[in-house]
C-alpha cells in the first residue's frame, strides 16, 4: 500500500527525489528520517495541536503532506507512512485534533469506550477540527518563511483516515449546510488522499457536497472497512464519496481482505500488515 499512496503523491505533488519508470516504489526511500514531536499554539482559538513531523534528513526544501488522524487517534497514527514518504523526500505533518483525538476514550473500556467516541463525532467537533488544518498550513508556511522548516508551501497536499478522511474533504472543498453552501476550503491543497472516507451524506449523493472539489483525490478502502463505532456503516458505503465527487479527477483503490484498522497500520488479527499490500 505504501508504494500506491507515494507513486499517487509523486503524481499529484511532483516530489523533491527524483525517479524514474523503474522506481521502486514499495523500498524505503534515500532519505534518512528524522521524527520530530512539538506542539503548535493557535492564539486565535487559544488551541494546543500537538504535531509530528517526519523530515527527509537532507538539504534542500520538501514538499508537504499534512495528515489528520481519525477519531480517537493521535500523531502517532499510521507511522508506517510518516516514515516512508519523508524517506522519499517529503515531509509529512501528522496533527493530534484535540477533542476528537485519543482523550475521548481513554480511561473507558468496551462499550463506554465506543460510546464516548460516538459521542464526540459531533458537527461542533467536525467545524473545531476543519479549523485545525489552516492553522497548520499557516504554520508551515510562516516556519518556512523564517528557516526553520525545510518545507515548500507551495507543494502541499493533505491525507487523512476515517474521521480524518472526512477532514480533508472538508480543506479541499466539501460544502455543508443547506445548499452545501459553508465550505472549509483552503487552496494551498493540491492532492489529497482519504483512506476509509466515511459515507457521503444525501447532500453527496445528489452532488451538492462534493461537486466544489477541484483537486485530484485518491480514495482507499477494503472489503472488509466495517465501521468500528456504526454499524449501519457498510463497506460499500464508503465508495459513496467517490461516486459523488464532481469533476475534478479521482481515483479508488480497494483492498481484497482489507479492514478498518489497517489503514491506520494496525490490521486485526490475522490480517496482512498495511506495508506488505
Amino acid at each position: 500500500m505504501r508504494h500506491l499512496l507515494l507513486t499517487a503523491l509523486i503524481l499529484l505533488i511532483p516530489a523533491h527525489a527524483s525517479a524514474s519508470q523503474d522506481t521502486v516504489w514499495a523500498r524505503h526511500g534515500d532519505y534518512p528520517v528524522k521524527v520530530v514531536n512539538d506542539t503548535w499554539f493557535d492564539a486565535e482559538r487559544d488551541r494546543s495541536i500537538p504535531i509530528r513531523i517526519y523530515c527527509p534528513d537532507g538539504e534542500g526544501v520538501f514538499p508537504v503532506i499534512v495528515f489528520s488522524h481519525g477519531l480517537g487517534g493521535s500523531r502517532s497514527a499510521a507511522p508506517y507512512l510518516g516514515h516512508h514518504w519523508a524517506s522519499w523526500g517529503f515531509m509529512a505533518v501528522f496533527v493530534q485534533h484535540p477533542g476528537s483525538d485519543e482523550g475521548v476514550w481513554q480511561g473507558r473500556r468496551g462499550e463506554a469506550a465506543i460510546e464516548a467516541l460516538r459521542e464526540a463525532a459531533s458537527p461542533r467537533t467536525a467545524v473545531t477540527r476543519f479549523g485545525d488544518i489552516p492553522f497548520v498550513l499557516d504554520e508551515i508556511e510562516a516556519r518556512a518563511a523564517a528557516g526553520t522548516m525545510p518545507a515548500d508551501p507551495a507543494r502541499m497536499g493533505i491525507a487523512g483516515h476515517s474521521y480524518g478522511a472526512h477532514t480533508v474533504l472538508a480543506a479541499l472543498g466539501a460544502g455543508y449546510g443547506p445548499g452545501g453552501r459553508v465550505s472549509f476550503d483552503d487552496p494551498r491543497l493540491t492532492a489529497g488522499v482519504v483512506l476509509s472516507p466515511p459515507p457521503a451524506d444525501s447532500r453527496a449523493r445528489n452532488g451538492a457536497a462534493y461537486d466544489t472539489i477541484g483537486e485530484p483525490v485518491l480514495h482507499l478502502t477494503g472489503t472488509h472497512d466495517f465501521s468500528p463505532i456504526n454499524a449501519d456503516v457498510a463497506p460499500e458505503s464508503r465508495l459513496e464519496a467517490f461516486e459523488a465527487l464532481g469533476p475534478a479527477p479521482q481515483y479508488l483503490i480497494v483492498f481484497e481482505g482489507g479492514d478498518h484498522s489497517v489503514f491506520n497500520g494496525q490490521p486485526r488479527p490475522g490480517r496482512v500488515e498495511p506495508e506488505n499490500y
